[in-house]
């Protein structure tokens, strides 16, 4: 019953994770040699910000999966209103369940969402998915100094248990089989005005729609402690794009 009103809440949204156009723009333009008419899938799309913005720069076909038909239904009816170089292919896909051939892909793109299925194991199963020499670039969410404060330690080992450093995630993909081309940290922007100020308007004109409905409500304090300790602890983690080559 909670998930409902979690996706109800991100229905509206422009993103489900911090990110910024900016950002996925630099991360493109960091890959090197790209087709100039790529097959690219999308993991994880959500509302679909992010592959909006990468069809309007490059060329081809974008595959955008998400498990939640509303994302899916939304992503389409924007793709049809812009006029964008690439093609956009939304679909209701579960990532645990990927429909598409090996090798079909020069680029995979995920961004906030590979912690759903665990960073190693996101990366093995999606190598096949990847053409020889393909990219895989993606989003997670790191610390980003040693020994943070006992209470957002505590929370994210509680909400996000399998979270480490930049380190020991490079160090993963490399022992994947992957070739690191570069990886940088997103903006603190990227947090505050991308994702948790949109995020709380939100909160508070559905606060009012679901006035005494209790479920909704702890969705609602949930979401704003998530936020409220980014005020607070913001410094000590963040989400690092990293941009990976599968090797040869």
């Amino acid at each position: 019953m909670e998930m409902e009103y979690f996706y109800r809440l991100y229905e509206q949204l422009e993103r489900c994770a911090p990110s910024s156009d900016e950002e996925t723009l630099k991360a493109l333009k960091s890959l090197p040699q790209l087709p100039k008419q790529p097959r690219v899938l999308d993991i994880g799309c959500g509302n679909g910000a992010q592959t909006l913005a990468l069809a309007g720069q490059l060329g081809g076909e974008i595959v955008a999966i998400d498990n939640y038909q509303p994302f899916i239904d939304r992503l389409a009816a924007e793709a049809k209103s812009r006029l964008l170089k690439a093609d956009i292919f939304p679909q209701c896909v579960s990532m645990f369940e990927l429909p598409f051939a090996a090798q079909s892909f020069d680029l995979i793109w995920s961004e906030g969402a590979i912690y759903i299925i665990g960073f190693s194991e996101g990366l093995r199963q999606w190598k096949p998915l990847l053409k020889p020499g393909g990219y895989i670039v993606l989003t997670d969410m790191v610390w980003l100094q040693e020994d943070p404060p006992q209470e957002i330690a505590d929370y994210w080992g509680e909400n996000n248990p399998n979270m480490t450093d930049t380190k020991e995630r490079l160090a993963q993909a490399e022992a994947a089989g992957y070739q690191l081309i570069d990886h940088f940290t997103l903006s603190p922007e990227a947090w505050t005005e991308g994702y948790y100020r949109p995020l709380r308007e939100r909160i508070a004109l559905m606060r009012q729609e679901l006035a005494g409905n209790e479920t909704a409500e702890k969705v609602f304090s949930m979401t704003e402690e998530e936020a409220d300790m980014y005020d607070r602890f913001g410094e000590w983690y963040g989400y690092e794009f990293i941009l990976l080559q599968k090797k040869a």
